[in-house]
């Protein structure tokens, strides 16, 4: 019996975690769907093997931690006891509590969740709705990514972007022109003109 105890829950969290990796990589899709720019470094999003290992642990944890609860509980219990109780349909005082405890720990948690989740996405449509302060229609902006061993030293990339820059120099009509380095990501660079 407890064998299969521990066997169900293990299987009901491994289906959990196949359910969340199944939705991770459903939202990953989405984020690569976005026009590019609305989110940074969308392209290295991924789901390596490190994530699948992490999933697969937690899940198997998970499973028999909380299968053994009920295991344990379970061998404690004398089985002709048992079988008086449930036809009576008591369970003990102590049994009661916990389960009361456990479902008001879930209830609290899940209300935790889904403010946070409503509080994020708030968040969010608001942020897509902030006015960034100057008149993007008529700036042409380029977004270059530079790595690999062409681009190992600095004075490389500073010459690729300055001929960049002299070549959209001539092609279009401008008020002004720039360059902008991102200090997170060294290896990009962005052109305005």
């Amino acid at each position: 019996m407890l064998r299969q105890l521990l066997t169900e829950s293990t299987l009901l969290s491994l289906a959990g975690g196949a359910c969340g990796l199944l939705l991770s990589q459903w939202c990953i899709r989405l984020f690569l769907a976005l026009p590019s720019g609305s989110l940074p470094r969308v392209p290295g999003i991924a789901i390596d093997v490190r994530v699948l290992l992490f999933t697969l642990a937690m899940s198997v944890l998970t499973g028999l931690i909380f299968g053994a609860a009920p295991a344990l509980q379970l061998g404690r219990l004398d089985p002709a006891d048992a079988l008086r109780a449930s036809g009576r349909g008591s369970a003990s005082v102590s049994t009661r509590r916990l389960q009361g405890f456990l479902v008001s720990r879930e209830i609290f948690l899940a209300t935790i969740l889904l403010l946070g989740a409503g509080l994020l996405l708030s968040s969010f449509a608001k942020l897509l709705r902030v006015d960034p302060g100057f008149d993007v229609s008529r700036v042409l902006t380029l977004k270059t990514s530079f790595v690999g061993p062409s681009f190992a030293s600095q004075a490389r990339v500073d010459a690729v972007v300055r001929k960049a820059v002299t070549q959209l120099q001539g092609r279009t009509r401008r008020a002004g022109r720039g360059c902008g380095d991102d200090a997170a990501h060294r290896a990009e660079r962005a052109v305005a003109v």
